[in-house]
C-alpha cells in the first residue's frame, strides 16, 4: 500500500487516509482525483480491513466509471495484490434495487422489466400526446417538450427546486419554460404535464417498463421502504464512495442519502467550478451541502479537503484558468517549471469561418512544421446544431489542407444486437457464474462484442449472469472513442474528464458562447472553465467580443501572459509575415486594429442602448 500513497501529495494523501465518516474532497481539474480516489479505495481495504463486497463506487458516467477502473488495475499491477469493487454508475445501481425489489414482491414492476428513454414513447404511441400542448404545431417538439419536462420535475431541477415524485403534487395554474435549444422555449401548462405523466405512468405498467429517471424515482421508493430489498442492498456495505458528485441532481442525491441511511460511510469527490449540466437536472447545491447533511449525526466525523496542485497544464495556462473565475482555484506543481510555458493565444476574429481558417493553417503548421501528431489536438466547440452550426466551416477548411477529423467517432458497436445477445444468455444462463459463461458462449457462437461486454462488466465488479442486466443500461449512454490519426472534434460537455496536448475552443461570442439569447452566464463560464483546463501545453482561444451578453473574449484578453491576436482577414497572416514587416511595424498594425476594434464595440454598445431605450 505504501507504493502508492508515497505517490501522493500532502492533501491527496490526507484524503486517502482521512478517518472522516462522511468525507468531501474538493478536487479542482487536473489535481489528481482518481488518483486519489483509487487510493482511499484501496486503504479502505488493506489498513482498514474492509472487504471489497463492503465497499461499493458510484459514478455519474460510464466513462467517469472506466477511469476509476483503470486506475484501479494500474494500482493492483502496481502492488502485485488487490481487489477491483463493484463500479457502477447511479442508473445501473437504481436497476439492480429494483431488480431485487422485483425478487422480494415490494415493487409493481415484474421480472424482465425493460428501461426505454421517455422521448420513445411518442415514436412508439403518438397518442400519448394527443390534444396536449396544442398550440404547438410541431407535434415532435411537442413530445419533446414534455417528456424534458417531466423528467426535469423527478429529478428536481429549476423549475420546482424539489424532486416530485407524483403528478399530484403539481400546483393548478402552474406554467413550466422549457428550453428546447438557443432560440426555442417551450411553455407547458400544468393539464399537459399532468395528463401526459399520467399516460407515461399507465406505459409503464402495462409494458411492464420504466424510463431512465423512472429508475432513480422506483429505486428511492424501494429503499425508503426499509424492507427486504433495503436490507439486501445494503447488508454488507459499509462505505460508498460518489464520482463526479457536482454533476448529480436531486433525486440521485436522494439515493445516496437513502442507500447510506445513516449507517454507512460516505466519499464524494467532485469539484463545484465543474458543475455543467444544471440545463439538465444536476444540482450545483448538492456538493455545498454534502456535509450539513451528516455534521449532526452523533459519533460520526465529518471533513472537507481542497486538492488544489494542478499535474496536467503549464503556469501561463492554470493562471488563465484562475483568472477567468476570479479566484485561485488551481495552483502550480513543483513540476510546473520544468514544463515549456507556451502563452495561452487569445485570437479575435469576427466570423467563424474566419475562426475556422485560423484553426486549419495553425493546425497544418504545427503538423507539418512542428511535426506535432494529430492525435494530440483536440477543438472543442460549445454546440453544433441547426441553430448553432460552429463545425461546418472548420470542417471544410479542414477537409481544403486534408486534415483528418473524427467528426463520426461515435461507438460504431451494434447495441441493440449485443442487448439482445445479452438477454438471451441470461435466460439460457440466469445462474451461471460470469466466467463459467465466457467459456460456454464460445460454443453457442455468440459474438465477440457479448464476449467483451461479459469481460468488461467482470472488470467492474459483476459475479453472475443476472448482474450483466444492471450494466446493460450504460450501453446507451454516448460516448466517443479515439483515432489514433485524427484530430478530434468534441463539445465541451464530452470532453470533461479528458485532456489534451493542444486545445482550440471555438467559439466565444454573442449567442455561441455564451450560448443563447438568454444564457446562464455563471454555468457558461463553468464550461469555459472546463474548456481551459483540457489542455496541457497549448491552449487557443477564438472569438468575437460579447455585446448583449458578458464578453468571455474580453476577459480572456485581460488574463495575464497572453499571447493577443487580430485576425480578420483571410489573408492577413501572409499579409504580415510575407512582406518584410519588422516586429515593431507588426505590433503597431496590431494596436491599431485592436483599438478600432474596441472603438466598434463601443459604438455598438451605444447603438444597443439607444435601441434597447427607444
Amino acid at each position: 500500500m505504501d507504493i502508492i500513497l508515497d505517490k501522493l501529495n500532502e492533501e491527496q494523501y490526507e484524503s486517502a487516509v482521512s478517518e472522516a465518516n462522511y468525507l468531501q474532497i474538493s478536487a479542482g481539474p487536473g489535481t489528481g482525483k482518481t488518483s486519489t480516489l483509487a487510493a482511499r479505495i484501496f486503504y479502505k481495504q488493506f489498513s482498514e480491513g474492509l472487504n471489497p463486497d463492503e465497499l461499493i463506487a458510484i459514478s455519474f458516467s460510464r466513462s467517469a466509471k472506466e477511469q476509476l477502473i483503470h486506475k484501479m488495475q494500474e494500482y493492483t499491477d502496481l502492488m502485485g495484490y488487490g481487489s477491483i469493487i463493484d463500479i457502477m454508475t447511479f442508473h445501473s445501481l437504481a436497476h439492480r434495487i429494483i431488480r431485487y425489489g422485483v425478487f422480494t414482491g415490494e415493487t409493481e414492476f415484474r421480472d424482465g422489466f425493460r428501461v426505454v428513454n421517455t422521448e420513445d414513447y411518442y415514436k412508439i404511441n403518438p397518442e400519448i400526446i394527443k390534444d396536449l400542448c396544442k398550440e404547438y404545431a410541431s407535434r415532435e417538439l411537442a413530445a419533446q417538450a414534455l417528456a424534458k419536462c417531466l423528467n426535469l420535475l423527478r429529478q428536481g431541477s429549476h423549475l420546482e427546486n424539489d424532486v416530485l415524485i407524483h403528478w399530484s403534487a403539481i400546483k393548478p395554474g402552474k406554467v413550466y419554460k422549457i428550453n428546447m435549444d438557443a432560440s426555442t422555449r417551450i411553455n407547458i401548462h400544468s393539464p399537459d404535464i399532468i395528463e401526459y405523466w399520467k399516460r407515461v405512468e399507465r406505459l409503464f405498467k402495462i409494458r411492464n417498463e420504466l424510463d431512465y429517471q423512472g429508475l432513480i424515482t422506483e429505486a428511492v421508493n424501494l429503499l425508503l421502504k426499509k424492507k427486504n430489498t433495503y436490507n439486501i442492498i445494503t447488508g454488507e456495505l459499509k462505505h460508498i464512495f460518489v464520482d463526479e458528485y457536482q454533476d448529480t441532481s436531486i433525486s440521485q442525491e436522494n439515493l445516496l442519502v437513502a442507500l447510506a441511511a445513516e449507517k454507512q460511510d460516505i466519499t464524494v469527490v467532485g469539484d463545484e467550478n465543474q458543475t455543467i449540466y444544471t440545463f439538465n437536472g444536476s444540482n450545483l447545491e448538492n456538493m455545498k451541502r454534502f456535509l450539513k447533511r451528516f455534521e449532526n449525526i452523533p459519533n460520526k466525523k465529518c471533513r472537507q479537503i481542497h486538492l488544489k496542485q494542478n499535474y496536467r497544464s503549464t503556469k501561463s495556462l492554470i493562471n488563465l484558468s484562475n483568472h477567468l473565475l476570479e479566484r485561485e482555484l488551481i495552483t502550480p506543481t513543483d513540476i510546473t517549471p520544468y514544463k515549456e510555458d507556451y502563452q495561452p493565444v487569445i485570437v479575435d476574429t469576427q466570423s467563424i469561418e474566419l475562426a475556422a481558417v485560423y484553426i486549419a493553417r495553425e493546425i497544418y503548421h504545427l503538423n507539418i512544421v512542428e511535426n506535432v501528431a494529430l492525435t494530440d489536438i483536440c477543438v472543442l466547440f460549445r454546440k453544433d446544431s441547426e441553430h448553432s452550426p460552429q463545425l461546418e466551416s472548420l470542417k471544410k477548411e479542414l477537409d481544403l489542407l486534408n486534415i483528418s477529423y473524427d467528426e463520426n467517432a461515435r461507438e460504431t458497436e451494434k447495441k441493440a444486437d449485443v442487448k439482445k445477445e445479452i438477454l438471451s444468455l441470461y435466460e439460457k444462463y440466469p445462474d451461471h457464474e460470469l466466467s463459467e459463461l465466457l467459456e460456454l458462449i464460445k460454443e453457442d457462437n455468440f459474438s465477440e462484442e457479448a464476449a467483451i461486454f461479459i469481460k468488461d462488466a467482470i472488470e467492474m465488479g459483476a459475479k453472475e449472469s443476472e448482474e450483466l442486466i444492471d450494466y446493460l443500461i450504460d450501453m446507451d449512454e454516448k460516448r466517443f472513442t479515439d483515432n489514433d490519426s485524427k484530430i478530434k472534434l468534441r463539445t465541451v460537455h464530452s470532453s470533461k474528464g479528458q485532456e489534451y496536448q493542444i486545445v482550440f475552443v471555438l467559439y466565444l461570442g454573442d449567442r455561441q458562447f455564451p450560448h443563447g439569447s438568454n444564457p446562464d452566464v455563471e454555468e457558461e463560464k463553468r464550461l469555459l472553465y472546463v474548456a481551459v483546463t483540457r489542455a496541457i501545453d497549448r491552449l487557443y482561444i477564438l472569438g468575437k467580443h460579447g455585446v448583449h451578453a458578458e464578453d468571455f473574449l474580453g476577459k480572456c484578453i485581460t488574463a495575464p501572459n497572453i499571447n493577443y491576436v487580430l485576425f480578420n482577414t483571410r489573408v492577413e497572416k501572409e499579409y504580415l509575415e510575407g512582406y518584410g514587416l519588422s516586429q515593431a511595424d507588426k505590433e503597431i498594425i496590431r494596436e491599431t486594429s485592436k483599438e478600432q476594434e474596441y472603438k466598434n464595440d463601443q459604438n455598438k454598445k451605444r447603438l444597443t442602448k439607444y435601441m434597447e431605450e427607444w
